[in-house]
């Protein structure tokens, strides 16, 4: 089972509670695979819609998360589609994980100018959105 993620052996922590002091971030992860030298984060998603930018900040978040919680690096993360039964898997390299920092840092812009950021340009993306019901700006 776990050979679809790359790994012989690994311990699995469901829902483990992360917290990142250099950004100031924290959430819950679904899956944390442990193998010997490293880590590998699965969040699972029930959505048709493709992985979005969204989606790979946060696990490349989870993933630098997990790195301070377990001590090993965490150069993989995987999204697990329950709704097809497809796992997509992509590397946490540096450009993803600098774009986790500008985006921590653009969020506490917001915060203390007490902004919003702009809707979506495109309003398709809207419909599958999470947070549809929560935008005053678009609907």
């Amino acid at each position: 089972m776990l050979g679809r993620y790359g790994l012989a052996q690994a311990d699995r922590h469901f829902s483990v509670f992360l917290s990142h002091a250099q950004t100031g971030l924290s959430g819950q992860a679904d899956l944390i695979l442990e193998g010997k030298d490293c880590l590998a984060v699965v969040e699972f998603k029930a959505s048709a819609a493709p992985l979005a930018e969204n989606h790979r900040l946060q696990l490349a978040a989870y993933a630098m998360m997990a790195e301070t919680e377990y001590g090993k690096p965490c150069p993989k993360a995987f999204a697990l589609f329950v709704d097809r039964a497809e796992i997509e898997e992509f590397e946490i390299g540096g450009v993803l994980r600098k774009a986790v920092g500008g985006n921590v840092e653009a969020m506490r812009r917001l915060l203390r100018d007490q902004g919003f950021p702009p809707p979506t340009p495109i309003r398709e993306r809207c419909v599958d959105c999470e947070f549809r019901n929560f935008c005053g700006d678009v609907f």
